[in-house]
């Protein structure tokens, strides 16, 4: 009711109260308008204010899934008319390959999370344990251990898994599915890996 009632005063705000023949805004300069009177109001009505449509979204998920992260980003700022938020930001920085080392799993894991939730997916945190080592690695070339990667020194790795597909920074935005990711998760010989869905990293 409330985000209804500020877009009616906008316009009401902008209707000429002289007895002058009525003159039509375009569509576009009334979204301008809108958008210039909502800077400064709170995060979440700003973003009721700014729904993308179910296509839009379809679109960039789409690029997502080619892997085409910085195509899904020019697709939101070429829509919205402004630079990405801080959100899709860091859903982007968190498949950067500086982040394929042991140590930064959850703040990517929170920047994936974060970002697929924002696109209208319901993500999950699914945490990988090694029982009997400290070493987990993740094979970025599947079935060839020399291209085994550590990708934690506490024997735990957090994930993101959307549908049936895990994401972190070694699958990229492309993600891997389910089955392809375990196969490529290994730890020393002897030890097993757990897995566990968890409320947060």
């Amino acid at each position: 009711m409330l985000v209804r009632w500020m877009v009616l005063g906008v316009l009401w705000v902008a209707v000429p109260v002289s007895a002058s023949p009525t003159r039509l805004i375009p569509a576009a300069h009334v979204q301008r308008l809108i958008l210039a009177q909502t800077v400064g109001i709170p995060e979440q009505l700003s973003r009721s204010l700014l729904q993308v449509t179910d296509t839009f979204r379809a679109q960039m998920l789409g690029a997502i899934a080619r892997g085409d992260i910085v195509g899904a980003i020019a697709l939101w700022e070429l829509e919205m008319g402004r630079q990405a938020p801080m959100w899709l930001q860091a859903f982007q920085a968190a498949f950067s390959t500086d982040n394929r080392r042991a140590g930064p799993c959850i703040e990517v894991a929170r920047s994936v999370f974060e970002g697929f939730k924002r696109l209208g997916e319901s993500p999950s945190y699914v945490r990988f344990t090694a029982q009997g080592s400290r070493f987990l690695g993740f094979e970025m070339s599947a079935g060839k251990s020399s291209s085994t990667v550590q990708v934690s020194e506490l024997r735990m790795h957090v994930v993101v898994q959307v549908k049936d597909r895990f994401y972190d920074a070694f699958t990229g935005p492309a993600g891997l599915p389910t089955t392809e990711y375990l196969k490529r998760l290994v730890t020393e010989e002897g030890a097993t890996i757990t897995s566990q869905l968890v409320a947060s990293p």
